[in-house]
């Protein structure tokens, strides 16, 4: 079935947008469209203007020609990375479970969605889950990684879903739901091991502070006594360690 799709899947999808977004954005520049010609409105979508269903993935990142070059390398840089590492249709399919989320949110709730925000965010996320350690130059000069602006990026979409408007809060949703989607799996296993990593890690430390050679006699052991000798009674069965006070001076046990 996967093979059958394959050749219905776009190749280099992300250029595709950003193409169309260069597009519009001459468009809207020369004024022969606004941007809410573009707007996700399902009471005009109703009325036969059904490019709205679409349209607004091209909706252009900013007005300044300078912010939107540099949104645009950073669209490409996320997109084409997730394209190379899932492959075209995993990569389409997931474009395409963003959109259809964000017109169904459009549909049952009456939003009119002028930006593709929270569509492109979904994209981020993704890129930043799979390539956590990706340095960016933060204001072209200051080197952080990736995770923290994810990080950053998480408490910002915890405060919107506390305080932001509804409509807010339901795009938010459904770009999250998409990552979700995707991620789960990923998610439950990476938390499993970390556990896991932690447990021995646990353990590791614990038993770097246990002794390794105790006295069966009277406990003295090689961490409380670095200096002190132990050695291994082979007459005792089974053998016991002994430090240097008892080594010659116990009585053998025998089970």
């Amino acid at each position: 079935m996967k093979n059958k799709l394959h050749k219905y899947a776009i190749n280099n999808l992300t250029l595709f947008i950003i193409i169309g977004q260069v597009i519009t954005y001459l468009a809207i520049n020369s004024g022969y469209i606004t941007y809410s010609d573009l707007s996700l409105s399902y009471s005009l979508i109703v009325n036969g203007e059904f490019w709205r269903v679409v349209s607004f993935v091209f909706i252009p990142p900013a007005t300044s020609p300078i912010w939107s070059l540099l949104s645009w390398y950073i669209l490409y840089l996320m997109g084409s990375n997730l394209e190379h590492f899932w492959g075209a249709l995993h990569y389409n399919t997931y474009i395409l479970v963003a959109v259809v989320l964000t017109n169904l949110t459009a549909y049952f709730f009456k939003l009119s969605i002028g930006t593709n925000y929270y569509f492109q965010s979904s994209i981020f996320l993704a890129f930043a889950f799979l390539n956590p350690n990706f340095t960016v130059r933060l204001f072209f000069i200051l080197p952080i990684k990736i995770k923290w602006i994810a990080l950053i990026t998480w408490i910002f979409y915890a405060w919107a879903l506390i305080f932001g408007s509804l409509g807010a809060k339901l795009l938010l949703i459904a770009s999250l739901a998409n990552f979700i989607i995707f991620f789960s799996k990923d998610i439950f296993y990476k938390i499993k091991y970390r556990g896991s990593g932690l447990k021995r890690k646990i353990e590791y430390e614990m038993s770097k502070n246990s002794p390794k050679h105790s006295c069966f006699i009277c406990n003295k052991n090689d961490i409380d006594n670095p200096h002190s000798e132990f050695r291994y009674c082979s007459k005792c069965n089974p053998e016991q360690c002994y430090c240097e006070d008892h080594i010659k001076n116990h009585n053998h046990i025998s089970e």
